[in-house]
């Protein structure tokens, strides 16, 4: 249901030739001039800005991304966590274990993710084919570190925020660890990778200050690096944790909306205009026990 192939070079430079894509930025150029219009992005400059987001982002390419789900009426049920299948007689029934576990969205657009980008009018006036370019790539990396922050921390709805992943581990998946040597940081990995559930790579989420002044000096010691996971060092993961991850059992669903507008205020004194994008998502963890976090003492 999720896909993990994205646009090449040549893609990215196709689709901004599109004569509808350039009538959006150019709709867009007019807002300086006082139009005072919100635009909202065709559909092939959606697509773009969120694969240009993989660029960026630490856990895009590893989370449960669903294709774009606008304003569906009703709940979206998702299911996940499928289990192995059963083996039957024709009349007999499946028993409860070979169900899968549903993850419930509610109605709505999901949770805004907007930005401020403010774009020097000498590229406006002169290079056009530059503001272009300068928009996609800045947008697409605000959302990637806002979608790494929100994955990881988010507190949900409440807050107009994506589900995060460390709010919702159960208190049997976390652990405190003194690490003195390297099989204490590693033992938790269990509590993750069963061998029941998860059958993805398990990878352990790190802030790069734990990595280097707490980690690394334990994983050069290691005799066999191949059996070590893989270490993500993000920026949103707070300092001194490791969080163990099945990341393919967090689900994220774009809202299918991409929105530019002119800010209402711009800086003039350094003749920059300001343009405020707009994107929605929802997420939320498909199984919070695929999830571990090693606080180290």
């Amino acid at each position: 249901m999720y896909r993990k192939s994205f646009l090449s070079n040549q893609e990215i430079q196709d689709i901004i030739s599109q004569q509808n894509v350039k009538d959006f930025f150019n709709g867009v150029k007019q807002i300086r001039k006082g139009s005072g219009e919100i635009f909202e992005a065709p559909p092939e400059l959606y697509t773009l800005i969120v694969d240009r987001i993989k660029e960026f982002s630490k856990l895009y390419l590893l989370v449960a991304y669903f294709f774009p789900i606008d304003k569906t009426p009703g709940n979206i049920i998702i299911g996940k966590d499928v289990t192995a299948a059963e083996f039957l007689p024709d009349d007999e029934n499946f028993s409860p274990e070979n169900f899968a576990i549903n993850v419930t969205f509610e109605y709505g657009i999901g949770n805004k993710v907007g930005k401020v980008i403010f774009i020097p009018n000498d590229i406006l006036d002169q290079h056009p084919e530059e503001f272009e370019a300068y928009i996609v790539k800045e947008m697409s990396r605000a959302i990637a570190l806002a979608l790494d922050d929100g994955i990881l921390n988010g507190q949900g709805k409440d807050y107009h925020q994506l589900d995060g992943i460390i709010q919702n581990i159960p208190e049997g998946n976390i652990v405190d660890v003194t690490p003195t040597a390297l099989i204490d940081i590693l033992k938790p990995i269990n509590k993750v990778d069963s061998g029941k559930y998860n059958d993805n790579e398990i990878v352990a989420v790190v802030n790069r200050n734990t990595y280097y002044l707490k980690l690394l000096e334990l994983l050069l010691d290691c005799s066999n690096p191949g059996a070590l996971p893989q270490f993500i060092c993000c920026h949103a993961m707070p300092e001194n944790k490791i969080l163990y991850a099945d990341l393919s059992k967090y689900i994220l669903i774009p809202r299918g909306i991409f929105k530019l507008d002119r800010s209402r205020h711009a800086r003039f004194i350094y003749d920059e205009t300001g343009y405020k994008g707009r994107m929605f998502f929802d997420g939320t963890p498909g199984r919070a026990q695929a999830f571990t976090l090693v606080n180290l003492q």
